[in-house]
């Protein structure tokens, strides 16, 4: 709906003509019929008459209501009253009488002529034309605002015949937001730079900024941009604050002539010229800025377009229950309303932000705005801080244009504050000797939970998060990320297990032989919230690869060495590229710590005044041990799993850099949770799988994970290509769908001599696809950095002492450093196995925070 209404607001064509109708009367008739009625129009005081309106003192007794039009001329022909009147009524420009006198201002004028302004008073089924001939004088001020609408604004330029100037538009709320987040001052707007040229226009004349109508139309650069005019229109709407610049130019555009360096500055608001509300502030005082200075002629308007009708309908709220945390809201529109905006806002935070829209006069259009738009009954649930007195905002739309509107607020709405007691949780990790999953008992002792959040991800993962937010301690980094992440359960057939004595179940994917971190918030019936996260209870880890079958091949012997890769992209015009690759039985061995590296490690250590020289030695020597004993682990576990592992494939610096367990463990740039992560970082790497085939004879396929049918676990989980700069990962690539990326295992063929290995391309309903390396910016999306041809890869076996050194590396030809990237990209596992999780409507609070930063992206 909200998308419809915008639409429609940028194809309206509407214009309200009741700008041009007022009331005069040059005959005081004292109630000539004897009926009580007393109608007069008063000729204006030279006080009241300005070059685009003329304020009017009305004697309306006995009337019922009046319209008034102006024609321009003095001796315009009395128009018909039912038609004036009917125009006025299908038009919302009827003023009703609420007493024997009134005052009005008759506007969209222009300047230096003559009008006869025509009054028609509805006495009962009567109607009474009253006039007064009135002689605007000449414009008075550089700018002049004539008049303006919902979806339009025109005003008259008052300059000499030969001086060129350029128009600037723009709506308070952004140029307010520019100015205080990026510091965006006035002179900015005008003076000539680089981009599209301002419209440039000569001479005095009317000009008209009109919804949708293209930037330039009419201008004397109108040409230079005809073919962006569907991308470059203006946007008008009603009750919205717009800046209007005019400032001198050259003939070409240029404000070279006009602008020198110059200090101090400011705004000096003149007089309005104009008894027109809509206009807030006016100057002709030039501009300046801490570097530049504005010297020639310039006015800044500032002013709101016309307000939309008042209509009938109006949205019943029911505030259904307010929590600690939350109220729950019902909505109930009458059938006048299309559709209608809710905004709910903290009263201070809308004080804070009415300045930025111009003030008052700006917030009905901004609810519309930025607000949720909905039809029909609706429940909605807002976020409540403790402390905070909210105000719920809602403009009703009962018409497509969006010309007629509702307003309405609800005041006073704030949190409640809870007597009972926060819920307590008891949480046991479960035994389930399972690789690809972890679970917990989660159960309420009190029987008491009416909800609880949850977020479970690998411990690893979870310290670089926690680090990165700016909370003062851990829980509060732990409730912020609670707070944008936490997965909700409020299902009933889970909460009466909770609160039962054999409690809930919840079973979280997983890799093999790794840590999970639960982090529990549980909520009371008034949203108390109590967080549960400290202590063993709350992490489980995942059990062990368990071992394959063994097979028995002489390949695992054979395969292994030095080796050279050879592959092209899949992408027209592209060349070989040729890399050394290294194939193993388990990760870079080594047995003794070089004592360079000991020494480097050592001297990081007591630099950073991490720990004395001795406390720096022992840890190195621990971390040592550590590597030995993890590098014999995953050295096992390829066994187990009948794999060989191939390290290299270095195609591109960037994309690929290459660097082993043992160049991570000397890295001082790396950072990593424990040591495991450099056995399951490092890279590039592929897993070459051997196995028999139903004839038993050897075959070698390269692997990648695999999810079960659930879609939840793993069926096998292949560490990534390369994780310790940019994940990296093997995808199948079809160059007829080269916007998807497949999971597939690859064939693998070995020539007879076995000096040739080739990774080819897999086949599936007559479809190729070739093994492709995409990186992952972002987990679960993926984009190729190297799709490779038809060919496949093909590995040929290194003989020659340059082969053979190339293949030999050390930590100073890894470029770039690593970085400390692990676990900084933070990803949530899935929720409870058969729940899903409910959705309801969330209501839109409005922060001033949030929007500051999307101003700054």
């Amino acid at each position: 709906m909200r998308k419809l209404y915008r639409c429609l607001f940028l194809l309206s064509t509407f214009a309200l003509a009741g700008g041009l109708w007022s009331c005069s009367d040059d005959n005081d008739e004292p109630d000539p019929n004897g009926d009580g009625t007393v109608l007069e129009v008063e000729a204006p005081a030279s006080d009241a008459v300005f070059a685009t309106s003329v304020t009017f003192k009305l004697k309306t007794k006995g009337a019922e209501s009046y319209v008034y039009k102006a024609v321009e001329g003095a001796n315009a022909a009395e128009p018909d009253p039912v038609v004036v009147y009917a125009e006025a009524q299908e038009n919302g420009e009827v003023v009703t009488v609420t007493g024997d006198t009134d005052e009005t201002i008759v506007a969209g004028l222009e300047g230096n002529k003559t009008y006869t302004v025509f009054f028609v008073f509805k006495v009962g089924n009567e109607y009474k034309i009253h006039s007064q001939v009135v002689n605007t004088p000449k414009y008075s001020q550089r700018v002049t605002i004539i008049k303006s609408d919902m979806f339009s604004v025109t005003f008259h330029v008052e300059v000499p015949a030969d001086e060129y100037y350029l128009v600037s538009f723009i709506d308070v709320e952004l140029y307010e937001s520019y100015k205080d987040q990026q510091g965006r001052n006035d002179v900015d707007y005008i003076i000539a730079g680089m981009g599209m040229a301002n419209p440039r226009y000569k001479g005095p004349r009317n000009i008209t900024i009109q919804n949708g109508v293209f930037t330039h139309a009419g201008a004397l650069n109108e040409k230079d941009y005809i073919e962006y005019a569907d991308e470059f229109t203006y946007a008008v709407h009603p009750g919205t604050g717009y800046v209007l610049f005019v400032s001198q130019c050259a003939e070409d555009g240029s404000t070279d002539d006009y602008s020198q360096f110059a200090e101090g500055g400011g705004d000096d608001w003149g007089d309005l010229g104009a008894k027109l509300p809509n206009v807030k502030k006016y100057t002709e005082e030039s501009p300046t800025s801490e570097f530049v200075s504005f010297t020639g002629h310039y006015a800044k308007t500032v002013f709101f377009t016309q307000e939309p009708k008042q209509g009938t309908g109006s949205v019943m709220v029911n505030i259904d229950r307010v929590t600690e945390k939350n109220a729950v809201i019902t909505f109930t529109p009458t059938d006048d309303l299309l559709q209608y905006v809710v905004m709910m806002i903290g009263d201070k935070v809308r004080e804070e932000y009415l300045p930025f829209l111009g003030g008052e006069d700006g917030w009905q259009a901004f609810v519309l705005n930025r607000g949720a738009a909905v039809d029909g009954v609706q429940q909605g649930t807002f976020e409540l801080e403790q402390g905070v007195e909210y105000s719920l905002y809602i403009v009703g739309v009962c018409t497509e244009d969006g010309t007629v509107q509702t307003f309405q607020k609800t005041a006073g709405i704030k949190a409640i504050v809870s007597d009972k007691p926060a819920v307590e949780l008891k949480v046991t990790p479960l035994v389930l000797n399972n690789p690809y999953q972890v679970g917990f008992n989660v159960k309420a002792p009190n029987a008491d939970c009416a909800g609880f959040k949850y977020i479970l991800n690998y411990t690893k993962e979870w310290y670089p998060m926690l680090n990165q937010l700016e909370g003062t301690t851990l829980e509060d980094n732990i409730a912020s990320m609670v707070n944008s992440y936490g997965q909700g359960i409020n299902d009933v057939e889970v909460l009466s297990k909770v609160n039962s004595s054999a409690g809930y179940d919840l079973y979280f994917s997983s890799i093999d032989d790794i840590e999970s971190w639960l982090i529990l918030e549980s909520y009371n019936a008034d949203e108390k919230t109590k967080l549960f996260y400290d202590g063993p209870d709350y992490k489980a880890t995942s059990a062990p690869l368990p071992a394959e079958e063994p097979v028995n091949s002489e390949l695992f012997n054979k395969l292994q060495g030095n080796w050279m890769a050879t592959m092209t992209s899949a992408i027209e015009g592209s060349k070989p590229v040729t890399m050394p690759v290294t194939i193993a039985a388990g990760p870079e061995k080594v047995s003794t710590l070089p004592e360079d590296v000991r020494a480097a490690l050592v001297n990081y250590y007591v630099e950073n005044k991490q720990y004395t020289e001795a406390k720096a030695n022992e840890v190195v020597l621990s971390y040592f041990e550590e590597y030995k004993e993890r590098n014999e682990y995953y050295t096992q576990k390829y066994r187990n799993m009948n794999c060989l592992v191939a390290t290299g494939f270095n195609y591109n610096n960037s994309f690929a850099p290459l660097a082993t367990p043992w160049d991570l463990f000397q890295s001082t740039e790396y950072s990593s949770y424990n040591t495991d992560e450099l056995f399951r970082d490092y890279g590039p790497k592929l897993f070459l799988n051997i196995s028999k085939d139903e004839a038993g004879k050897d075959m070698v396929t390269v692997i990648s994970t695999r999810y079960a049918e659930d879609g939840y676990n793993y069926a096998r989980y292949i560490d990534p290509v390369a994780d310790w700069t940019i994940t990296l990962q093997m995808y199948a690539y079809n160059p007829e769908a080269s916007n998807n990326y497949y999971i597939a295992d690859f064939p693998v063929e070995i020539s007879e001599d076995m000096n040739t290995i080739t990774i080819k391309p897999v086949e599936q309903e007559g479809v190729t696809y070739a093994p492709g390396f995409a990186v992952e910016y972002t987990a679960g999306s993926p984009s190729w950095s190297f799709p490779v041809n038809a060919t496949g890869i093909v590995l040929t076996r290194a003989t020659s002492d340059a082969v053979q050194k190339a293949t030999s590396r050390s930590i100073s030809t890894v470029k770039p450093k690593v970085s400390a990237r692990s676990g900084n990209h933070f990803r949530r596992t899935r929720t409870p196995y058969g729940y899903v999780v409910k959705k309801s409507v969330q209501g839109n609070v409005f922060s001033m925070d949030r929007m500051k930063k999307n101003l700054k992206k």
